[in-house]
């Protein structure tokens, strides 16, 4: 483990930070708690781009094809964490190389809360500049997230 937080919410702020800065989205992929005194619990985030896992048993029963492509890549970025017994201490492996765009061109493939959708909606009826709204729905967005309430 390469990374150390101290607690819950440094965590989540930098997780916040990351993901603000770079225009990605990570999200928990599993969750494995353990009886051990060592350890209590482990979590595995993914890029929002990388496939959840599992198997897909859906058989297309049409011959049209999709209208809107996959965000999907296969993105190998991993961000592994690690909460411990008897410490706030939260140890992390960040794998942070992903094999698509960071930054801006990555947000469309960004999930916005509903809360975000509305301000975004009500700004563009008050006709206010696009790369405004941009701004404040990136910093809103990241914001409510973090809050924890999305």
């Amino acid at each position: 483990m390469t990374r150390e937080w101290d607690n819950d919410a440094a965590f989540l702020a930098w997780r916040t930070t990351e993901e603000s800065e770079k225009g990605i989205e990570l999200n928990v992929s599993g969750v494995e708690h353990s009886d051990s005194l060592i350890w209590r619990e482990r979590r595995v985030f993914r890029c929002s781009r990388e496939r959840s896992g599992g198997k897909w048993n859906y058989v297309c029963t049409t011959q049209s094809g999709r209208k809107i492509k996959s965000k999907k890549t296969g993105c190998r970025c991993c961000l592994t964490i690690k909460k411990y017994q008897h410490t706030e201490t939260i140890l992390g492996k960040y794998k942070e190389e992903h094999d698509h765009t960071i930054g801006d061109p990555n947000l469309r493939f960004t999930r916005l809360s509903d809360e975000t959708k509305t301000l975004v909606m009500d700004m563009v009826h008050l006709g206010i500049d696009a790369n405004i709204i941009m701004r404040v729905a990136i910093t809103y967005s990241f914001h409510f997230r973090a809050d924890g309430s999305r």
